[in-house]
């Protein structure tokens, strides 16, 4: 069976640990955190994903925006 697969963006690099840290002891889910939005839509366009966790207020493209482009 293959870990699921979460994409954590947030612009705060502490609250990316925060929520890495949280969900690795809820068990063995394999992690990604991204500081910007634009990439992190770069990352969607090439790797799959079964959960995006996103801050809402970000510079640039926002929470909402992000959603909209994934």
């Amino acid at each position: 069976m293959r870990k699921p697969r979460i994409l954590v963006v947030d612009d705060e690099e502490g609250m990316r640990e925060v929520v890495q840290d949280t969900l690795e002891r809820l068990g063995d889910p394999a992690i990604v955190t991204e500081g910007q939005s634009a990439r992190a839509v770069e990352l969607v366009k090439d790797e799959s994903f079964d959960l995006l966790i996103t801050d809402i207020r970000m510079p640039g493209t926002d929470g909402f925006g992000l959603l909209e482009a994934v």
